[in-house]
């Protein structure tokens, strides 16, 4: 409480009594009163990989892939442009992605993200890490009905055609039946 000369970039720490100390929030260096930003491109204190370009902002920095390149899985190495075109399950994939990842950072913990096999298809089972349910989908990435799962419960075999349930026949239906 009370006034500080601290910048308006640091932080106001309380000491004893009066006393005070200002620090300079991270990403600034300084003594407290005056701040100013760390060009961390500039000082090799980036964590952008050798294909990556680093962009400053204030207090922070930003890791972009050079041409050719896109951010592998992690979010943070630049891998090459895969040679061959990419499958509606990458593009959905990379597209929630790229949404979900402003400025480089990881997607959002508890987003569900499509998983693709080897060759970009949909895998038949999908699952969301953050929930746990499990389902189905077909070639092109859409729900199979009935095969969503809770959590903690086994998946469904993708492999295994899906069953309709059948409904009960109504009374309609049994007195017709029986007139046959």
């Amino acid at each position: 409480k009370g006034n500080h000369e601290c910048d308006t970039t640091a932080q106001c720490l309380p000491g004893e009594g009066m006393q005070y100390r200002c620090q300079c929030a991270t990403g600034y260096r300084g003594d407290g009163r005056s701040c100013s930003d760390i060009d961390e491109c500039a000082e090799g204190l980036s964590s952008c990989g050798s294909q990556a370009l680093c962009v400053n902002l204030q207090g922070s920095h930003r890791c972009e892939c050079k041409a050719g390149y896109e951010f592998g899985f992690d979010g943070h190495t630049c891998i090459v442009v895969p040679e061959h075109p990419k499958t509606q399950c990458e593009h959905h994939r990379d597209s929630l992605q790229r949404g979900l990842e402003p400025r480089g950072h990881r997607p959002n913990e508890g987003a569900y993200l499509p998983q693709c096999d080897e060759e970009g298809n949909y895998r038949p089972l999908q699952c969301h890490g953050s929930t746990g349910h499990c389902w189905c989908v077909d070639s092109r990435g859409q729900e199979q009905a009935g095969t969503r799962t809770p959590p903690g419960t086994t998946p469904t075999n993708c492999d295994q055609p899906v069953v309709p349930t059948q409904r009960p026949d109504t009374v309609c239906e049994r007195w017709r039946a029986s007139l046959v």
